[in-house]
């Protein structure tokens, strides 16, 4: 037993008295069953049913007439309407519930043999626009489904959402991305996921960091129909240490409309913390020895971190930064982390590729009467007060605004 949307793809509009066409919802219904149901929705405004007046509901069997089934609301007794088809004989017997949440059940009983093909058509009866959204099978659970769409646009209710939120760029260690997602369904669209963990694998660094608050009995985040809410992704809270892509197929009860993600992290850089406070361990922007600042090719390192602020030792410190192939790179990482490695071993570090043997030195200071760069060499300022005062070290020329200031 499966289900079917009769509307295809797209959402029927109905202003005021306006009248649909017709659908086909089922064709020759096996005379061992003899039974189908119709499942249709209502939508209203985002998370909210308007519960105004009842479309009319009509089916047609065959060359037959449309037939309109008489709306009964939920809990009274059902009436029966005799469904003429082709020839002018009885095809089936039609009953049509109004649920809550405007949702409407229609069942079609005691189908004849030679009955259809089966046409459903919808006239609006509410002075409100509506969207009509029909679901049928044989089975009347089947006909509670669910309808993501992803990247959907509050107050629209079409069932085609924003391509471009299948891709998501997370550029730092705070920033994050919002997806609004509707369920068009009759059922609630459930989500097996949870905030905080890793996506895409258990190192990756993306997360999703808030789903729907709303849950089921077994504290899965939902979606109920009529609803619209919002999937925030993040970067994990121990950041990337490379440019990451990271692909996920988002885990809900919708089979059909499926939303597979492309994510990119990007490296994680932190900046040297302020004069005096400690840097964050886990990742700082790399291990900068205490002067002369170029230990000897693969020699360990030892002394605390010449980062501004920091005065940790070397094994505390995550990867530095991006390598400059032109000048230099920072220092050899191996992929446990390690400084030193065979001649052939290829660095890890975020832009590399040169093997332990080629230009893994850390930056050194620029020779005299050169300026400083800003990101490695300039220690502390020298000269006169003001804000475009130059400093007077013969290795910067850096005014005096780009400067932390620590003893000399």
């Amino acid at each position: 037993m499966g289900f079917d949307f009769p509307f295809g793809s797209q959402v029927v509009e109905l202003a005021f008295q306006q009248v649909s066409d017709e659908f086909p919802f089922s064709d020759l219904v096996p005379i061992e069953i003899g039974e189908t149901y119709l499942r249709v929705i209502a939508l209203w405004r985002d998370n909210q049913a308007l519960g105004g007046k009842a479309p009319t509901v009509e089916v047609r069997s065959g060359q037959g007439g449309l037939t309109p089934l008489t709306v009964t609301p939920l809990g009274e007794g059902t009436t029966a309407v005799p469904v003429i088809g082709t020839d002018g004989v009885v095809a089936a017997q039609g009953t049509c519930v109004r649920g809550n949440d405007d949702v409407y059940l229609v069942h079609l009983f005691a189908i004849a043999e030679t009955n259809g093909p089966w046409q459903l058509r919808l006239t609006n009866n509410d002075p409100q626009t509506l969207h009509f959204v029909a679901i049928s099978s044989t089975d009347p659970d089947q006909t509670l489904q669910p309808w993501m769409v992803w990247g959907a646009t509050p107050g629209n209710f079409t069932a085609v959402g924003d391509p471009n939120e299948l891709h998501v760029f997370l550029p730092g260690l705070f920033t994050t991305h919002a997806v609004t997602v509707r369920n068009l369904g009759t059922a609630p669209l459930v989500f097996d996921e949870k905030a905080g963990e890793s996506i895409g694998g258990p190192d990756s660094p993306a997360v999703i960091a808030t789903l729907p608050a709303r849950t089921d009995p077994g504290h899965h985040p939902l979606i109920a129909p009529h609803g619209v809410d919002q999937i925030v992704f993040g970067v994990h809270h121990n950041g990337a240490d490379a440019d990451t892509t990271v692909t996920h197929t988002v885990q809900a009860n919708d089979g059909r409309h499926q939303a597979q993600l492309t994510i990119l992290v990007k490296r994680t850089n932190y900046p040297p913390p302020s004069p005096g406070a400690p840097c964050n361990i886990d990742h700082c922007p790399g291990y900068v020895p205490p002067p002369p600042y170029e230990p000897a090719l693969g020699a360990p390192t030892t002394g605390p971190c010449g980062q501004t602020g920091c005065g940790h030792g070397e094994g505390f410190h995550g990867l530095g930064p991006a390598c400059r192939l032109d000048d230099g790179c920072p220092g050899y990482r191996s992929a446990n982390g390690g400084t030193s490695g065979a001649e052939d071993d290829v660095c890890v570090q975020p832009g590399c590729g040169h093997t332990w043997g080629e230009s893994h030195k850390i930056h050194h200071q620029p020779p005299p009467d050169t300026h400083c760069r800003r990101d490695d060499g300039c220690r502390a300022f020298l000269g006169g007060p003001g804000l475009h005062a130059i400093c007077l070290r013969d290795i910067c020329g850096h005014p005096f605004t780009d400067h932390t200031e620590l003893p000399t």
